[in-house]
């Protein structure tokens, strides 16, 4: 074999080393943020046998229902009052405490579905999630329903920006005890005067879930060892 050959496989295997080590970091580049593990549910209540401890103020009646909610069972609260967003449901204890990981990380789902307006209605109000602690209230509003009586997914991030901290609040403090969540579960204003039947509305899977950061390291981790591996052939 020549020199000249020999310098041309020694060019070659070099140029192959190089773009095996390109593309490999190309695909590390594209794949960057992607290798997380499954979102972990922290509390949920799919009301499949009974109202799990969920309760709400005397401005309605809550019943469990074994049957027609998202799937299955589901909690139905049945409005006593023509009065606004007066009616609320309060959740047990395994929702409550510290939610400081799921800052930026976390969200509230739940599903609702305003199973009857009542008579009479006046106007919709929005739906509205509140948790309140030795750090203060925070509350999150949403869009007004239009009157649709399907069953509705929500989903709210845990994050200072989609809440409203009352004034003198803090939300890192409230975050770190959380006493109080509150899901709304009046929707209706029924016009003045009104003595008709009021609103009834449907709560069901309410889960709190934290979105567990992604594992960069473990991606830089598989990159070197993809890297080492491409050499470890070519050299051979």
């Amino acid at each position: 074999m020549t020199s000249n050959n020999i310098l041309l496989i020694v060019l070659l295997r070099t140029l192959a080393k190089s773009y095996v080590i390109l593309l490999v970091l190309v695909v590390c580049i594209l794949f960057q943020g992607r290798i997380v593990r499954a979102d972990f549910v922290v509390a949920e209540s799919t009301f499949d046998t009974d109202l799990d401890g969920w309760t709400s103020n005397n401005l309605g009646e809550t019943s469990w229902q074994s049957a027609g909610g998202n799937p299955d069972g589901y909690l139905r609260f049945t409005d006593l009052t023509a009065d606004l967003a007066n009616g609320f449901a309060t959740a047990p204890s395994k929702f409550l405490g510290d939610w400081s990981s799921l800052d930026g990380l976390g969200r509230v789902e739940w599903d609702e579905s305003l199973i009857d307006t009542g008579e009479n209605v006046d106007s919709f109000g929005a739906p509205t999630l509140i948790i309140s602690g030795p750090g203060g209230r925070a509350v999150w509003i949403g869009t007004a329903p239009t009157g649709s009586t399907t069953w509705e997914a929500f989903s709210v991030p845990i994050s200072e920006s989609s809440w409203e901290v009352d004034s003198g609040g803090n939300w890192n403090a409230l975050l770190s005890s959380v006493t109080e969540f509150r899901i709304q579960l009046e929707h209706v204003l029924q016009s003045p005067g009104a003595t008709g039947m009021k609103d009834i509305l449907g709560l069901d899977n309410v889960r709190l879930i934290q979105v567990p950061e992604p594992h960069s390291g473990l991606l830089i981790l598989a990159c070197v060892a993809g890297i080492l591996a491409c050499r470890s052939i070519l050299d051979g």
